[in-house]
């Protein structure tokens, strides 16, 4: 443990250096970076309120970059955009939709602030290769394998947290309306939007 944090705050430091500069131009690496952050925050120190300030900042530069418009997103290089739209779904679903489920912070990215609205497709046909296929073991077909899981994960937590919303929601139904099954419950659930 005492080497993660020697590593937190060496990274830490560093990014204090232009951290201003990165607010003024942000990009998938400003994403990443509170990302990594506030997860370094979270299990090394517990002091989780810290941790979702760090996070809210990833949030607010995400939605100066506007990942979750495609339009947007044409106008970066691919590799950038590949970046960004990868930093956004992790955001939006596995951080923000399951913390809020949770109840343990609200929303940050909510689909109600996007203007416009979410277009960004959740994964490209030809997405920009992040791996390097000059190495041996990395391949296309690598790649492709990493990103449908890291996809399939996404979905998940947010079928997950729309699950913990819709079971919240139940909880404070009125008990005479609880129990009348009509069957929407299954349907609801089974009609969820791919991402």
């Amino acid at each position: 443990m005492a080497e993660a944090s020697a590593f937190y705050t060496a990274s830490r430091e560093t990014f204090k250096l232009y951290e201003d500069t990165d607010l003024k131009y942000p990009g998938s690496s400003s994403l990443s970076i509170r990302t990594l952050h506030s997860s370094a925050i979270q299990q090394l120190t517990r002091k989780a309120q810290l941790a979702h300030r760090v996070a809210g900042q990833a949030s607010l530069s995400a939605l100066d970059l506007r990942p979750y418009d495609e339009t947007t997103l044409s106008n970066y290089p691919p590799l950038e955009a590949q970046l960004l739209r990868i930093n956004f779904w992790h955001l939006l679903t596995s951080s923000d939709h399951t913390a809020a489920a949770l109840g343990t912070r609200p929303y940050l990215l909510h689909e109600a602030l996007f203007d416009p609205d979410l277009t960004v497709n959740p994964s490209p046909q030809e997405p920009a290769p992040v791996l390097d296929y000059g190495r041996l073991e990395n391949s296309p077909h690598l790649e492709k394998q990493v990103l449908d899981g890291f996809y399939m994960g996404c979905r998940m937590g947010h079928i997950a947290a729309k699950l913990m919303w819709a079971l919240r929601s139940y909880s404070r139904e009125p008990r005479d309306d609880r129990y009348e099954d009509d069957g929407s419950s299954v349907a609801s659930v089974s009609n969820l939007p791919d991402m």
